[in-house]
């Protein structure tokens, strides 16, 4: 969309239960991000959040990333400075 911040805001590891629900694999969690001026870089103006999602299998002490991914593409956000 043009000039500005591009970059990761926020990486997290969330653990899930290796013991599957009875007939439904759906998972949630809550990310907390950072406040925008706390992001070096990250200037007033509109963004589109995308998050990614993968998935690791961690299994007998080995790690390995599987082929499982997916993103979300957010609407836009537009974020002003705060003294304006």
């Amino acid at each position: 969309m043009g000039g500005g911040f591009e970059g990761t805001v926020k990486e997290q590891t969330v653990s899930v239960n290796s013991i599957p629900p009875a007939l439904t694999l759906d998972y949630t969690e809550t990310i907390a991000l950072p406040r925008p001026d706390s992001i070096g870089g990250f200037d007033a103006g509109a963004y589109k959040l995308i998050v990614i999602i993968t998935h690791t299998n961690t299994g007998g002490g080995v790690t390995k990333r599987t082929r499982m991914a997916g993103f979300y593409e957010s609407y836009l956000l537009e974020f002003t400075d705060f003294d304006l």
